[in-house]
């Protein structure tokens, strides 16, 4: 569970935040306050995503095997662990 920054109770779940954006905000349940995830956390997962991804796919064709590939199913984890479930949700106004 993650804090609301209004009133600093672990009210949202890793679904709640992985799924509010600042045009659909989420309200606290003890508060009833909207909060929601920073774009810049959004963006720096997909880049950090990409970026990684091309790295397995030049590793797999230089060592031509495409088992590298599977590496990219954790890179996404990585990136999402990161850079969305360790951001702070901000204040809506």
């Amino acid at each position: 569970m993650h804090p609301c920054p209004h009133c600093q109770k672990a009210t949202f779940s890793d679904l709640q935040k992985l799924t509010t954006l600042w045009v659909r905000p989420r309200t606290c349940e003890a508060c009833h306050k909207a909060a929601y995830l920073p774009v810049r956390s959004i963006v720096m997962a997909l880049v950090m995503w990409t970026l990684m991804t091309w790295v397995f796919i030049a590793a797999a064709f230089y060592m031509r095997n495409i088992l590298f590939m599977l590496g990219t199913i954790p890179a996404a984890v990585l990136a999402v662990d990161k850079w969305i479930r360790k951001a702070p949700l901000v204040v809506f106004e």
